[in-house]
């Protein structure tokens, strides 16, 4: 599914291939359920939803859990993830390291 990033830093998806994905993930759940593993990795894989919980989450917090999600996305690829993010490789391969100071 092809996404492009608007100026506002939002990516933005073809609504006809989100369709067609939840038609496909319909047609072969195991269940009358949609999960996220029954959708393809671009539309399962979405970044962390925030909760207005009330609690306001550091920035290395919010970081870590969307570079987890981008791992994630890309089967532990990190120079994919790091495309998938818009950043270096060696980039992403610092704040690993500093994730796991």
């Amino acid at each position: 599914m092809k996404s492009y990033r608007r100026q506002d830093g939002f990516a933005t998806v073809n609504v006809r291939e989100l369709e067609n994905a939840l038609e496909r993930a319909l047609a072969l759940a195991p269940s009358d359920r949609i999960g996220v593993d029954d959708l393809p990795p671009e539309v399962g894989s979405s970044a962390p939803v925030i909760h207005a919980s009330g609690e306001i989450r550091t920035l290395a917090e919010v970081e870590h859990d969307y570079i987890a999600a981008a791992l994630r996305a890309s089967g532990g690829n990190r120079a994919k993830a790091a495309e998938k993010l818009g950043i270096g490789a060696a980039t992403l391969y610092r704040k690993l390291k500093q994730q796991r100071q």
